[in-house]
């Protein structure tokens, strides 16, 4: 007999970086796993995991899938446009996935139906800050971001917490670990940086633009943390967001020459170089390192150092 499931959660954007690693974390942990994508060929992982075309933006598919998995446990939207560029190209097609009204319609349905009220993960981004008033913000920062992207995200964790009671919102930074299991269409930093350097390649990274990169293993046991445990997992009184970066304010030059260090790379084909040089279509934001210290105090959460992953990252590969 089979072993009983401890519930059953559905995760958005199943094709994207992060749905990838939290689909196949939870179906390790011993949950039925429903993820949705959009485009592409139907996604194979291991446990009990189905995977559902919908589109987010339209809700087109969203009520078959929900009516299949029954009543849920938990909700994971990782599903996001998530180049600033792409999204001031397509401001439209950006706040479809971006601000999860469809997905809210079809939530609420879901709950008449089942009477399932399910505890919501909504990640949002670093980008919800402005750049200019850091380093490290905190969570109750004035959010003011300087582009389409990031205004969209704010409109998302707003929309967020006026229509689902049961909710946590995450705001990572540049999310970087293995490669996933399936392949996806954005390229990996991580490993773009190890492949130039690997090859030889004098390469020039941006060194006035400061981040605290998450390391996906770190994202990914917040959110499992939040499906087991719901509301039980945060204080009274919580204000239901999170940001969730590393714990080093770095920029792309230290990033480059720590996987240059870590894999035995010369370090002088790391170059230093000025994104405020480089054109571009839409604003960026200078500064938008975290404060990630309320997630470690308040969920018990030791998040790794830089090294540390890139350790684990490439001993793994």
């Amino acid at each position: 007999m089979a072993a009983p499931t401890r519930g059953t959660v559905l995760v958005t954007g199943a094709s994207g970086y992060l749905g990838q690693f939290v689909i196949e974390d939870l179906a390790a942990a011993g949950y039925k796993v429903g993820g949705i994508y959009r485009t592409g060929k139907p996604l194979q992982f291991d446990g009990d995991v189905r995977t559902f075309r919908a589109d987010l933006g339209s809700g087109e598919g969203l009520g078959e899938c929900l009516d299949t998995l029954g009543p849920l446990t938990a909700v994971v939207n990782c599903a996001a446009m998530a180049a600033p560029a792409a999204v001031e190209a397509d401001p439209e097609g950006g706040r479809a996935v971006n601000v999860p009204a469809a997905l809210l319609d079809a939530l609420e349905r879901h709950a008449q139906q089942t009477g399932s009220q399910p505890f919501l993960v909504h990640i949002s981004t670093d980008h919800v800050y402005d750049g200019s008033s850091g380093p490290f913000y905190k969570e109750e920062a004035e959010l003011l971001p300087v582009n389409t992207y990031g205004k969209q995200k704010v409109e998302g964790e707003r929309l967020v917490s006026a229509r689902w009671l049961r909710h946590c919102i995450l705001r990572p930074s540049i999310i970087y670990g293995p490669p996933p299991r399936h392949p996806i269409r954005r390229g990996l930093f991580l490993q773009f940086i190890d492949s130039s350097l690997a090859a030889g390649k004098p390469t020039t990274f941006f060194s006035d633009e400061w981040r605290t990169p998450t390391y996906v293993a770190d994202l990914v046991a917040a959110i499992r943390l939040l499906v087991e445990r719901g509301e039980a997992a945060l204080p009274a009184g919580s204000r239901r967001v999170f940001n969730v970066g590393g714990p080093q304010r770095i920029n792309r030059v230290d990033m480059a020459l720590a996987v240059a260090q870590a894999r035995g790379h010369d370090p002088k084909l790391v170059l230093p170089g000025s994104a405020a040089s480089v054109p571009r279509t839409c604003a960026t934001p200078e500064d938008i390192s975290m404060d990630c210290s309320k997630l470690e105090q308040e969920l018990g959460l030791k998040l790794t150092p830089l090294a540390q992953a890139l350790q684990q990252v490439f001993s793994s590969g």
